[in-house]
């Protein structure tokens, strides 16, 4: 239910036309066309073919670390919040400096949920009986 309002909501946001872009440009993402097309290129080898496993071994390890800097800018969205909505503003002003407060209540809401999530596996009791 939460993700298909949020999707919503980002959804109407998206469409408003309030925020100039729409789609974010790779470069903005943090990830590097090479990096995009290692994921791509994962595959395609014969699976008898032993240099075809290696390079297929190869490519996934480097999936999984692009997966790892990718995780890490989900748990770090501050700078993205900054760069997106503090676009074009001088560097400190006043809009500056409340968009930066913004974006770290929000990243402390988030944080706030990633840790009542791994305490909830800890303990393996759900969020009704942490009261």
């Amino acid at each position: 239910m939460m993700l298909a309002l949020f999707g919503a909501v980002l959804g109407v946001l998206d469409g408003s036309g309030w925020f100039p872009g729409g789609e974010i440009p790779i470069n903005q993402t943090g990830l590097t066309e090479s990096e995009i097309g290692q994921m791509k290129s994962v595959g395609g080898s014969d699976a008898g073919d032993p240099g075809g496993m290696v390079a297929s071994a190869w490519a996934g390890w480097n999936i999984v670390l692009i997966m790892i800097t990718a995780m890490y800018r989900v748990l770090w969205i501050w700078d993205i919040i900054v760069d997106v909505f503090a676009a074009g503003l001088p560097a400190g002003s006043a809009d500056t400096l409340a968009v930066m407060g913004v974006a770290g209540i929000i990243q402390i809401g988030i944080w706030m949920i990633y840790g009542v999530g791994l305490l909830q596996l800890i303990r393996k009791t759900p969020i009704t009986y942490m009261q």
